[in-house]
């Protein structure tokens, strides 16, 4: 792999992304992350969509020349700020890494090896951790116990259970083949573009060593989701896309019933919460997305399902009250 940009002409393997707004508290350490990668042969774009804090004065501190700099003549809001990045890349390879997160030094080397040796792998993605406001490790979300390189429909039967990953390298070509991110779909934009390349044939690899950092605090989009009460509706929206794509007969139809129990979960946590509130109007929108759900799925082949849930609370539950929950140790 060449070493760094000698020829700032050259188009760079690699493009990452960094889709910003209002990201002063974090950027830094991602932008560090970036460029203390092992593999040097990238470009690194910060895409900021109008600012108002020192997010720009604090980019502008990096010299590195491999740093292309665009600011938005407006909002755009957050999806089609990330298909901006898209649009703007010029790599091989695309990254897109939100400011709040952070790359480990070896993400690009890992993730481009198994793209460039294999041209059927589509999607490279890794375990990672779960990181506080100050960085600190909290837990590892690993998907996998082995490295692997998946077929699209054993990446789809992945996929369909929820989505595993936080951080992905995907070619760029791609993207001219199957369109960029839904941005009708804004939580799960990304899941959806990858059950997309999945269920378009290409392969996908995973590696079990974390190579990227997801944070969690008070001002993740995510959490709004939460707090607005969007967030199955939100998922519901995007699996009936990506099912309706498929053809009826398609015998990736039966895995319905594990994307349902993704959201199923959430959903009667967001109904419990709403008749603990006594918001009836609430209660009856969980209630009736609910019914929405068994019915997509498949009334029938929802009830082994139903049936195995309140077991699978109960251990949930158990292993919280009992410390069984995988925390990383102190040292790491």
């Amino acid at each position: 792999m060449i070493s760094g940009l000698d020829n700032l002409n050259m188009q760079p393997l690699i493009s990452v992304c960094i889709p910003v707004f209002n990201g002063d508290n974090f950027i830094r350490e991602a932008l560090d992350s970036i460029l203390n990668q092992t593999e040097k042969n990238f470009e690194l774009l910060v895409v900021d969509n109008c600012s108002k804090d020192q997010t720009l004065n604090i980019v502008a501190e990096y010299k590195d020349p491999r740093i292309r700099v665009f600011i938005n003549e407006w909002n755009l809001g957050i999806v089609p700020n990330f298909n901006r990045c898209i649009e703007l890349a010029k790599g091989e390879l695309i990254v897109l890494l939100p400011h709040d997160d952070v790359l480990m030094p070896t993400a690009l080397e890992v993730f481009s090896k198994a793209l460039v040796s294999d041209s059927e792998v589509g999607l490279a993605y890794s375990s990672y951790y779960i990181i506080d406001e100050r960085g600190k490790k909290l837990y590892l979300s690993s998907g996998d116990a082995e490295d692997k390189v998946m077929t699209g429909k054993e990446a789809f039967a992945l996929l369909a259970g929820g989505n595993p990953i936080q951080c992905a390298m995907v070619r760029r070509e791609i993207h001219a083949l199957l369109g960029l991110w839904d941005e009708n779909l804004r939580l799960v934009s990304d899941w959806e573009m990858w059950c997309r390349i999945a269920l378009s044939g290409y392969k996908v690899a995973y590696f079990k060593t974390p190579q990227n950092c997801y944070r969690l605090h008070s001002s993740n989009a995510y959490k709004s989701f939460l707090r607005n009460n969007e967030f199955s509706s939100e998922i519901f929206k995007g699996m009936k896309k990506i099912y309706n794509s498929m053809s009826s007969h398609s015998d990736l139809q039966k895995f319905r019933p594990l994307s349902a129990k993704w959201i199923f979960r959430s959903q009667i946590k967001h109904l419990i919460v709403s008749i603990k509130s006594r918001n009836w109007t609430d209660v009856k929108r969980d209630v009736d997305l609910l019914a929405k759900i068994v019915r997509w799925a498949g009334v029938i082949r929802m009830i082994p399902v139903l049936l195995k849930m309140p077991f699978e609370l109960i251990k949930r539950l158990a292993k919280r009250l009992f410390g069984k929950f995988k925390r990383l140790p102190a040292n790491i």
